[in-house]
């Protein structure tokens, strides 16, 4: 008997175990990989400074390269970059960055089994109880006062909560990532982060290219509500002359497929003795399709709840509902609502959108704010939904005149 379980060891399963366990809970994880070597977990990879100072994680040994800003390319290969010093946060391997969450979480007291597939839950009279799992030893039960799901966005578990549903092919979009050595970087800079959003890679399409150590870039392509195979897309992207100027050469070291979810986080994250978090529950921002940091501020709130709902001996509904106002308060919900406004109103039109809207941001601070919040997670208190609205319509309005 556990207080609290947790599928998935990613960052947001870690950091929920570690938060738990931390507070004296009885803390069990399960892992469907291996722990030693890592799973690559496919993913940019890049993670903002305030994560690193929230959670307290030193970058050394942990992160591949200091990045001091990210730009965005339209495409008319006119950019805008937004910079900080003295960094602007880390880009990492998910191997080494989820491997050092993991062994902090074991070290505060958690326990991890790997190999380990969460299939199913428990449930009495309404409540989950537990999880069925698939070990090494056979299919086992373990009971647990609290379950939380972290298991991503193929989690089995949440739909059997009851809290959402399986996940529908239009709420889901579909990326490829690479590893490629030989990168040089744009004009000689290796430390910025660029982003590119254009119709000649493919319809609706996001594409990345994230500087590792060395000579080492992580590449990388979304396509939202577009058919087509990711890694087709991704290698012709490669070839565009404006891609294959920043390497030397291209060799491809590594690469893998992968879905997100893209329409914000899941109406119900709780039920009677469960919660959700992470992409399992739609922590991914709908327009960059960045996790991370969201996936972590969700595990360290719903470990919080947990620790209030095992004091107060009540598992139920009515004490998990904190799980959501705690949320509220980190501003989670207005982020994802500006986010996926934006992105909707983006691809009305999307290269003649982009090409006005950098246009725009040599003069209008307002515009200039609306690209930090889509690159970043700041700036939210400083542009509601409104005014994303109000911007967009400025660019459409330029764009008929033109």
């Amino acid at each position: 008997m556990f207080d609290v379980i947790i599928s998935g060891s990613g960052p947001s399963g870690s950091i929920a175990g570690e938060t738990a366990a931390r507070a004296g809970l009885k803390v069990l994880i399960f892992e469907r990989h291996k722990l030693v070597p890592r799973w690559e977990k496919p993913c940019g990879g890049s993670v903002p400074k305030h994560v690193w100072d929230e959670f307290n994680i030193p970058p050394n040994n942990v992160a591949e390269r200091k990045i001091l800003g990210n730009m965005m390319i339209a495409p008319n290969n006119k950019s805008f970059v937004i910079k900080s010093e003295p960094n602007f946060g880390w880009n990492v391997k998910r191997s080494i960055f989820d491997k050092f969450l993991a062994d902090r979480a074991i070290d505060s007291g958690a326990e991890i089994i790997e190999e380990s597939f969460v299939k199913d839950l428990i449930i009495e009279n309404d409540f989950v109880k537990g999880v069925v799992v698939k070990t090494p030893d056979g299919i086992r039960e373990f009971r647990s006062n609290i379950t939380i799901a972290a298991d991503g966005v193929g989690s089995k578990i949440v739909p059997k909560s009851g809290i959402r549903n399986k996940w529908e092919r239009e709420q889901l979009g579909f990326c490829a990532v690479v590893f490629v050595k030989g990168y040089i970087g744009l004009d000689g800079e290796n430390s910025i982060n660029l982003f590119y959003l254009s119709n000649e890679i493919a319809p609706n399409a996001y594409a990345w290219v994230f500087p590792f150590s060395e000579d080492l870039a992580n590449v990388g392509l979304g396509l939202f509500k577009t058919k087509g195979n990711p890694m087709e897309y991704l290698h012709k992207f490669l070839k565009w002359p404006r891609i294959k100027k920043q390497f030397k050469e291209q060799d491809i070291i590594w690469k893998s497929n992968f879905p997100i979810p893209i329409q914000g986080i899941s109406k119900k994250l709780f039920t009677n003795g469960f919660m959700g978090v992470g992409d399992a529950v739609g922590f991914v921002s709908p327009i960059i399709g960045e996790g991370i940091s969201y996936g972590m501020t969700s595990g360290k709130l719903a470990a919080e709840t947990a620790i209030q709902a095992i004091e107060k001996g009540d598992y139920s509904i009515s004490i998990l509902k904190n799980y959501k106002k705690k949320l509220r308060k980190e501003n989670l919900f207005t982020i994802f609502s500006a986010h996926k406004v934006f992105r909707d109103l983006l691809m009305d039109d999307l290269n003649n959108t982009v090409n006005a809207l950098i246009n725009l941001a040599n003069s209008n601070p307002d515009v200039q704010k609306l690209i930090k919040l889509a690159l970043t997670e700041e700036g939210v208190d400083d542009i509601p939904p409104e005014l994303i609205t109000r911007i967009l319509n400025l660019i459409k309005s330029i764009l008929k005149k033109d």
